[in-house]
C-alpha cells in the first residue's frame, strides 16, 4: 500500500516483541508483517535521538499527531484510532485499502463461524453468515459460501425441510458459482438419502461402470507358444501382438463391423519394439477393440532379461577397490557373454534439465537394487560452495567436501552426484569431472544450471555420490562397468547363502514406449501387464474414448502412462508402480475455450513413483480442463501425489499417504501460482502421513494441498 501524494494518510508500525513481529499499517489496514530478526532486541534510540528506519532513508513531507504506545496495540486498537482521526484529517480510503479491510473482516466473520460450528452453536453460525449475507459488498464468493455455510448448519441439526429450503434458494440463484451450486444439490441428494433411511453418500454414485461385452463378432488369440503365420483362432494362435493388431485390420477390411476382441493368453510376451496403435487400429462406439487378457494380470507384455552365470569376483584389482567389508561377497555377470552390449548410459537429469534418457535398472525377485552409494542413505552437506558453475561461460561447479571418504573416488571411472544444488525442491544429476583430495573440492563435468543460474548454498546443498563400484558395500548395491560389460552385485540379505543362482535377476532392456496409441479412438486394453523396460509404459496421444482398464504398469525406469490430449480416456482399476518418473499424465482440454477433456483416472492404485527423477515427477500429472480423479490409492513418492494445472477439475475421494518423503516446498496436491486456474474442486480427499518424518534438512516444509 503506497502513501498517496497531497493526501493524509494514517500510518502506524507496531513492535511485538512478544510475538517478535513487526507490523505495518495504512489508514488502519495492516499492510504487511515480518518477523524481528533473532539479534534484534527492538531498541529505537540511535545516537541519543529517537529514530524510526536508518539514517539514509529520508521522509519528506508534513506529519501530525505522532504518539508512542508503550505496548504492542491491537489489530482493532490501530483501526480505532484510525477513525478517530480520518475525519479530522479528511483521510479517504483507498479502493485497495477498502477491499482489503473487508476481505479482512470477512476472514474474521468466517473464523467466528468456524468456532461456533466446533461449539455447536448453530444458531451462532447462522447469525454471522445472514450478517456477511446482508452486507451488499460482501463479493459474491463470501456471499456464496455463508450461504452455503448458513444451509449446512440447518442439516446438521437434522433440519430437513429448512435445509432443502435454503439449499433450493441457493440452487436457483445463477450468481453463485457453480462448482458451490453442484454442491448444494449434493447436499440435498443426501438429506434425500437420509430421510428414506440410507446413508448420506452412496458407494456406487460416483463410481464409473464398466459395461461388459457380452458377444464379440470376432476373436483373435494369441499364445506364448503361437506362431504369427498362424491364423490366430483359439487352436492356432498368433505369437505376437503386433501380428494381432494386423489381423483386427484385416478383419476390418474384410467387413466385420462388430466388436472384436484380442485375448492374449497366460505368459511372458518378450517385447523388442513398441507395439504401435493408430487411427487405423481404431473401433467406434458400437464396435470397440479390445485387447484383453484371458486371466487378468496373466498375459505379460515385458521389456527386461533374465541374467544368469554369476560367479565370486576373484580379479585383485576389483577387489582392491572395493570396500573391505564388502570382498569375497559380491558376484559379477559378464553381460556380453549373454549378448547383452546395450547398456544406455548415464546423462545430466533432473528438474529444468534435458529430457531423461533412457536407464538400466537392476532387479533381483522383482525389488529394485541400488546403484552403489554414499552415503548409503540420505545425503551429505557441503563445507562450502566454491563455484557456482555457469552455462554462459562454461565454467563448472565446484564444491568443498566434508568427508574424506570422497578420496576413494579418485580412480572411479563414471562418479556422479544426485541431490539439491539450488533450490530443495529442484534434483539434478550431475557427473563428477575432478576430484582434487588436495583442496577437498568435486568439480562437476559441466555446470550446473538452474533457469541460467549456477548453484547457491543458500537453503543448504545435499547430495550423494553414486555409480561408483569402490562404495559396494551392502547387500542390494551394484555397479555396471560399461567399459567391459561386467555387473557386479552383493546379492540382497533375501538370497540365500549369497547364491544368485535360485533367484531371479533382471535388467531393463527395451528403450522405447511399450505401446502407442496416436489418434485412435474406442480402443481397450484391459487385464494386461506391461512390466520392465529402461522407458515409457503406454503413451496415448489424441485419442478418443480410449480405456485401459484393470491393468498393471510396473518397473517402468521413465514414465508409466502418458496420455496426451484427445478426451473421454480412462485409466479404470489400473496397478501402477515402481516407476522412475511420472506414473501418469493425464492431460485433455482446451483452456482457450474451457472445453472438457473428460479425461478419467479412477480406482486405481499408484505407488512408488519419482524413483530416479524425483521432484516433480508425480503419481498424475494433470493438465487441461475438466478432467476428474477420483477413488485412487497414491503412496510412497519423494515429492507430490499429485501436480495439477488447467480448469474445472473434479479431485475426489483419494487417499494420500507416505508423500512429499524428500522434497521441500511441496503438497500431496500442488495447484500452484496461476490465478487463471480456476473452479478446480478438491473434495472428500483422505491425506495422511505427509511430509518429511525426520530431521531432514527443510526450509519451507510440506502441507497436503499447499496454498501459494
Amino acid at each position: 500500500m503506497q502513501l498517496r501524494k497531497g493526501h493524509w494518510s494514517h500510518v502506524a508500525l507496531v513492535c511485538d516483541r512478544d510475538a517478535r513481529e513487526l507490523k505495518f499499517y495504512v489508514d488502519g489496514y495492516c499492510e504487511r508483517s515480518i518477523p524481528i530478526p533473532s539479534d534484534f532486541d527492538g531498541d529505537f534510540n540511535l545516537g541519543e535521538t529517537l529514530t524510526l528506519g536508518s539514517q539514509w532513508h529520508n521522509y519528506f513531507g508534513l506529519m501530525d499527531e505522532v504518539k508512542i504506545d508503550r505496548r504492542a496495540l491491537s489489530n482493532e486498537a490501530i483501526r480505532s484510532e484510525f477513525n478517530t482521526l480520518k475525519d479530522r484529517f479528511g483521510i479517504v480510503e483507498s479502493p485497495s485499502i477498502r477491499e482489503a479491510k473487508l476481505r479482512e473482516d470477512l476472514a474474521r466473520s468466517f473464523d467466528a463461524v468456524t468456532k461456533a460450528w466446533q461449539q455447536r452453536d448453530f444458531s451462532k453460525v447462522r447469525e454471522i453468515c445472514k450478517n456477511v449475507l446482508s452486507a451488499t459488498q460482501s463479493p459474491s464468493h463470501y456471499r456464496s459460501y455463508a450461504h452455503l455455510r448458513f444451509a449446512a448448519s440447518l442439516l446438521e441439526e437434522r433440519n430437513f425441510d429448512a435445509a432443502k429450503r435454503a439449499y433450493a434458494e441457493f440452487v436457483s440463484d445463477d450468481a453463485n458459482p457453480k462448482v458451490h451450486r453442484d454442491e448444494a444439490a449434493a447436499a440435498v441428494d443426501q438429506m434425500d438419502r437420509l430421510m428414506k433411511g440410507l446413508p448420506m453418500r452412496s458407494t456406487t454414485d460416483s463410481q464409473t461402470t464398466v459395461s461388459e461385452i457380452t458377444r464379440f463378432d470376432a476373436e483373435v488369440f494369441v499364445a506364448t507358444d503361437g506362431r504369427d503365420s498362424n491364423p490366430g483362432t483359439r487352436e492356432q494362435p498368433l505369437a505376437t501382438l503386433t501380428r494381432a493388431r494386423d489381423v483386427v485390420r484385416a478383419l476390418k477390411k474384410q467387413g466385420v463391423n462388430g466388436p472384436i476382441a484380442v485375448t492374449v493368453l497366460p505368459g511372458k510376451y518378450r517385447l523388442t519394439e513398441t507395439i504401435s496403435l493408430t487411427s487405423e487400429d481404431s473401433g467406434t462406439d458400437e464396435s470397440p477393440i479390445v485387447y484383453r487378457s484371458s486371466d487378468p494380470g496373466e498375459a505379460i507384455v515385458y521389456g527386461g532379461e533374465s541374467l544368469s552365470g554369476f560367479r565370486p569376483v576373484t580379479d585383485k584389482d576389483i577387489l582392491d577397490r572395493l570396500p573391505s567389508e564388502a570382498r569375497g561377497k559380491v558376484w559379477e555377470c559378464g553381460l556380453k557373454s549373454l549378448g547383452i552390449e546395450d547398456y544406455g548410459e548415464l546423462q545430466m537429469r533432473g528438474f529444468g534439465m534435458p529430457p531423461s534418457p533412457p536407464t538400466l535398472e537392476l532387479y533381483v525377485n522383482r525389488v529394485p537394487m541400488t546403484l552403489a552409494r554414499w552415503p548409503n542413505e540420505g545425503f551429505v552437506g557441503i563445507e562450502k560452495l566454491v563455484q557456482a558453475g555457469s552455462t554462459k561461460t562454461n565454467e563448472p561447479s565446484v564444491l568443498q567436501y566434508l568427508s574424506n571418504r570422497h578420496e576413494r573416488w579418485t580412480h572411479a571411472t563414471d562418479p556422479w552426484l544426485f541431490g539439491y544444488f539450488h533450490f530443495l525442491w529442484a534434483d539434478a544429476t550431475i557427473k563428477v569431472a575432478r576430484i582434487d583430495t588436495a583442496a577437498k573440492t568435486i568439480t562437476t563435468e559441466r555446470p550446473y544450471s538452474y533457469g541460467g543460474n549456477g548453484m547457491s548454498a543458500e537453503q543448504g546443498i545435499q547430495y550423494y555420490a553414486f555409480n561408483l563400484l569402490e562404495e559396494i558395500d551392502l547387500p542390494g548395491e551394484w555397479y555396471l562397468a560399461r567399459e567391459t560389460g561386467t555387473l557386479y552385485l552383493y546379492p540382497p540379505t533375501e538370497v540365500q547363502s549369497g547364491n544368485l543362482s535360485n533367484a531371479t535377476v533382471e535388467i531393463g532392456m527395451l528403450s522405447t514406449p511399450m505401446l502407442t496409441m496416436n489418434s485412435t479412438s474406442n480402443v481397450t486394453i484391459q487385464g494386461l501387464t506391461f512390466d520392465l523396460a529402461r522407458f515409457d509404459g503406454v503413451v496415448a496421444e489424441n485419442c478418443q474414448a480410449c480405456s485401459l482398464i484393470g491393468c498393471t504398469v510396473s518397473r517402468m525406469a521413465g514414465n508409466g502412462v502418458l496420455v496426451h490430449g484427445g478426451n473421454q480416456n480412462r485409466l479404470l482399476g489400473c496397478d501402477i508402480h515402481t516407476i522412475g518418473r511420472r506414473a501418469t499424465e493425464v492431460i485433455g482440454g482446451d483452456r482457450a475455450t474451457l472445453s472438457a477433456g473428460n479425461q478419467l483416472v479412477e480406482n486405481c492404485c499408484i505407488h512408488d513413483f519419482g524413483r530416479l527423477d524425483r521432484t516433480y515427477t508425480p503419481a498424475i500429472q494433470l493438465e487441461g480442463v475438466g478432467n476428474r480423479v477420483a477413488h485412487n490409492l497414491m503412496y510412497n513418492g519423494p515429492s507430490s501425489a499429485m501436480r495439477i494445472e488447467g480448469n474445472d477439475h473434479v479431485i475426489e475421494m483419494n487417499e494420500v499417504h507416505s508423500i512429499v518423503l524428500e522434497s521441500d516446498d511441496q503438497g500431496a496436491m500442488e495447484l500452484f501460482a496461476n490465478p487463471s486456474y480456476r473452479g478446480v474442486v478438491f473434495r472428500h480427499n483422505y491425506f495422511h502421513q505427509i511430509g518429511k518424518a525426520g530431521d531432514e534438512v527443510q526450509v519451507h516444509g510440506q502441507a497436503a494441498i499447499p496454498l501459494k
